[in-house]
């Protein structure tokens, strides 16, 4: 098994991980250089200063483990308290994946974090988490498809 990814014809600016000349207001006070290294994705208490008085969603495994990915009624009851609102495809090879529709028009700071422990690349080693983010405009009524990973068995 391999750990190798790839993306062809896909470019992105600085500005999309808010790097350049934006002023604090158009950051929304939101501190780039240092986004995710204090946010705690499980709620464990520790959120980064940014995220403060703001709504977010984070989206989870809804407590599945294994093979295959969550049912409807994982991610009913794991979000239950939260403001995430998920659909669960069940069909094919899309079985597991949450679709979630953007509430509203905005700017959106996603931040996807990789889970560490597994070998690395070619087998070699073992790998460490590693962690992206994105700053893209979405828009109200618009479907993102999510695909969580989570722990084997």
């Amino acid at each position: 098994m391999r750990g190798d990814v790839a993306l062809d014809d896909y470019a992105m600016s600085p500005q999309c991980f808010g790097i350049g000349d934006f002023t604090k207001e158009e950051l929304n006070h939101y501190n780039y250089a240092i986004a995710g290294s204090k946010y705690d994705p499980m709620g464990n208490g520790v959120i980064h200063p940014s995220f403060r008085n703001k709504t977010y969603y984070v989206f989870t495994s809804c407590g599945s483990n294994g093979t295959f990915g969550p049912s409807q009624e994982n991610c009913n009851k794991d979000y239950n308290s939260t403001d995430v609102n998920v659909t669960v495809l069940a069909e094919g090879t899309y079985k597991g994946i949450q679709k979630w529709t953007v509430p509203k028009d905005g700017f959106y700071t996603i931040i996807a974090m990789g889970a560490s422990g597994g070998r690395g690349a070619g087998g070699m080693g073992f790998s460490r988490g590693a962690e992206a983010r994105l700053v893209m405009e979405l828009f109200v009524n618009k479907d993102l498809y999510i695909l969580v990973g989570q722990q084997g068995t």
